[in-house]
């Protein structure tokens, strides 16, 4: 962030333009927290002040003050009742687990299961609760951060894995700052625990736990940067890729758990190859998006490194898509009851190669043929994905990241290929404008970037 607090721009128009043609920012940095960070720097805050015109009326919506009229408040009664703690741990397996396994559930135990560690997960399941109450929110705000005073300065894998929760819990809350910051405390507790050391292959629950945090907290490093190797120095570098962790017995959740827990058994053995499939390319994909090794390259050679590139993400992503299809054909009775679903998975592949493509796009001196024509391409099977779906609220950071490669390309187009390109962000921008006052920055830039290929 210190490389951009000292710039200033005169309007948002400004900054647009700065976005959309000096190849200097990024578009993927104005999501999490770069963009949250940004947003709070005084001269964003002027500007954004200052832009108030370009959101649209949201007279529609209902404030959060009018929507708890409605909910009947049941203050903390639940938080006596057992099931409501085992509901928790429910959520946080079937919603969260599956697509960031820090721990195998072939061990585990909620018995035996460290304090710490236990309620971490009973805090961050509760996102994933529909029948909240204010009370019971701010209850579990405050377990949330008890929890994480009681055990930041306590080395051990346990704590680990719960501050690493923690940090998640954080981002959900728009709470950036709090999460880097367990991540970086988290990372050093870790190599003092030495779970940075290669362990080929894995025989014991343990070994495996180590490896999958160590994986899932090397990804969270990578998130910070895409593709732009911004590693900080207290980062961690990318582990070798380990089979042994993916194979799906360790996701088996063990039958006293499962019983306990009131789940079905043909349908955790579903999500058992689910988990290890789908994390076993996330984590293959991690390794496509490294190009810390790749300097001094030609236009030419970035456009080549860029297609290489999509290319590895392509094959990955059909392969996926045909054991995924095996697995839904083979459990089709539980296949649309999980929260990881294919589209999902599809949406990530889609969205790393929106990355693969800006960073060709910033790279270049000037962009090629080749490297344009692909940007338009890949743009227009984004938007045809993100038009299939009911709901894509939760996918805003694609309609932009989307709308300004688009811009970034469009002096590069032909005529037909520039109307083409105006048709896409035609549709990108009714689709924006229903989105929530969070995305003011992103909104504000990307109706004055419209405004400049006009």
């Amino acid at each position: 962030m210190s490389s951009y607090s000292h710039i200033n721009f005169s309007s948002m128009e400004h900054f647009a333009s700065y976005i959309v043609y000096s190849n200097r920012f990024p578009a993927s940095h104005l999501f999490g927290e770069v963009g949250f960070l940004l947003v709070n720097l005084p001269q964003i805050k002027g500007l954004l002040s200052k832009s108030d015109y370009l959101i649209p009326d949201s007279n529609n919506n209902s404030s959060d003050e009018e929507e708890l009229e409605h909910i009947e408040l049941s203050g903390l009664s639940e938080i006596f009742k057992p099931d409501f703690w085992l509901e928790l741990i429910k959520l946080y397996i079937l919603n969260f687990h599956i697509q960031t396994p820090l721990f195998n559930l072939k061990h585990f135990d909620i018995a035996k299961l460290p304090q710490s560690l236990l309620t971490s997960i009973y805090c961050f399941g509760y996102n994933f609760k529909t029948d909240k109450t204010p009370e019971l929110t701010d209850y579990m705000a405050k377990l949330a951060q008890s929890n994480v005073n009681r055990i930041l300065f306590k080395t051990n894998l346990a704590n680990a894995k719960a501050l690493f929760i923690h940090h998640y819990n954080y981002y959900y809350a728009g709470k950036f700052i709090e999460g880097r910051a367990i991540i970086v405390h988290l990372t050093r507790m870790c190599h003092a625990l030495g779970v940075h050391v290669d362990t080929k292959p894995i025989y014991n629950s343990v070994e495996f736990d180590r490896g999958s945090l160590y994986r899932n907290l090397a990804l969270s490093h990578e998130n910070l940067s895409t593709v732009y190797n911004l590693r900080p120095g207290f980062g961690v570098e990318i582990p070798n890729f380990n089979p042994t962790l993916y194979d799906s017995h360790w996701q088996l959740l063990n039958e006293n758990t499962n019983n306990l827990l009131n789940l079905n058994p043909m349908k955790m053995e579903y999500y058992s190859k689910l988990c290890s499939l789908a994390n076993e390319f996330r984590d293959k994909s991690l390794d496509v998006l490294d190009f810390s090794n790749f300097t001094n390259l030609n236009d030419e050679q970035i456009t080549n490194l860029c297609l290489t590139k999509y290319n590895e993400l392509l094959s990955q992503s059909l392969i996926i898509s045909v054991e995924f299809r095996k697995l839904k054909q083979q459990y089709s009775s539980y296949s649309t009851d999980l929260f990881l679903t294919y589209e999902k998975i599809q949406y990530y592949y889609l969205f790393n190669y929106l990355l693969v493509f800006e960073f060709g796009r910033l790279k270049s001196n000037q962009l090629t043929p080749q490297l344009t024509r692909k940007i338009l391409e890949i743009g227009s099977l984004t938007l045809e994905a993100l038009q299939k779906i009911d709901d894509s609220s939760s996918l805003t950071y694609f309609y932009y990241l989307l709308g300004f490669n688009l811009m970034g390309i469009y002096n590069y187009l032909s005529a037909d290929d520039k109307q083409l390109a105006r048709d896409k962000l035609g549709v990108l921008f009714y689709s924006v404008k229903g989105f929530d006052k969070m995305s003011h920055l992103n909104y504000s830039l990307f109706v004055s970037g419209l405004n400049l290929i006009k």
